[in-house]
């Protein structure tokens, strides 16, 4: 794992329901995938969608979930070579650009973690 002192890892599924333990006190690194590579919530055509969640649209859609994440370290799998922009500018606000990467799949996210 990176670092030698304890750290917790989050891997979060999108778009499939997530769920973090995050103490908010405790460093870590997030692991954010995306199977389907493109998937954003303003594309579902109905409410009633199972990978609906409400809200989320107007606070930045996905992108804006990730940028949830900031300042910890965060590495996007699925997303191609660019960072989703709200997710960038929050975390160049925050003062951790550097902090956010992608990678194109899961292989090369797991070397991210080493």
């Amino acid at each position: 794992m990176r670092g030698t002192d304890f750290c917790r890892v989050d891997l979060v599924s999108l778009p499939v329901p997530t769920f973090r333990c995050r103490e908010r006190r405790s460093p870590g690194y997030s692991l954010a995938t995306r199977p389907d590579g493109g998937f954003r919530f303003v594309d579902l055509e109905n409410w009633r969608d199972p990978q609906f969640l409400p809200g989320v649209v107007r606070y930045g859609d996905l992108p804006g979930l990730l940028a949830l994440n900031a300042p910890e370290e965060l590495c996007i799998l699925g997303e191609g070579d660019d960072i989703p922009t709200l997710t960038g500018d929050i975390y160049k606000i925050r003062g951790k650009a550097e902090s956010v990467v992608t990678r194109p799949g899961l292989a090369e996210g797991l070397k991210w973690l080493e």
